[in-house]
């Protein structure tokens, strides 16, 4: 039960994010946004709850979406869920900690003035999932 709690904080965090960043495009599926979000969702779910929790729940999620049928939104959307665990899986402390003390900390909050509202714990994640947006590994419908 601790864990479902916990799942869905951390999915609220990274709506938050999304709303952020992306405004009211936050919550359409199969674009960017949506991307975004399944990523680092799952970032902040590894860094709260380690990857195989995180799995888990993020894995039923799309299941309990969609049932048993993996049709290509779910497929997307389980790997943008896991490319977001093994981001999560792959820092520490002291790269948040690094990342503070930046020029790209600095380059993300002037390009995203609105997330100087949110805690450094959210801050790291949402820069790692633009990242990995940006550099491709997220898959998002282009024939939207």
């Amino acid at each position: 039960m601790w864990n479902s709690f916990v799942g869905f904080t951390c999915a609220t965090r990274a709506d938050a994010l999304g709303k952020a960043i992306f405004g009211k495009d936050w919550e359409v599926d199969d674009i960017d946004a949506n991307a975004f979000r399944h990523c680092v969702w799952n970032i902040i779910l590894t860094q709260e709850l380690g990857v195989k929790v995180a799995d888990i729940i993020a894995t039923n999620h799309e299941a309990g979406q969609i049932g048993t049928i993996w049709n290509d939104n779910a497929k997307m959307d389980l790997h943008n869920n896991q490319v977001g665990r093994l981001i999560g899986e792959s820092y520490t402390i002291f790269d948040v900690s690094r990342f503070v003390d930046s020029s790209n900390y600095t380059a993300f909050l002037q390009k995203y003035p609105q997330l100087k509202a949110f805690m450094l714990v959210d801050i790291y994640p949402a820069y790692l999932a633009m990242q990995a947006l940006e550099n491709h590994q997220l898959q998002v419908n282009k024939l939207r």
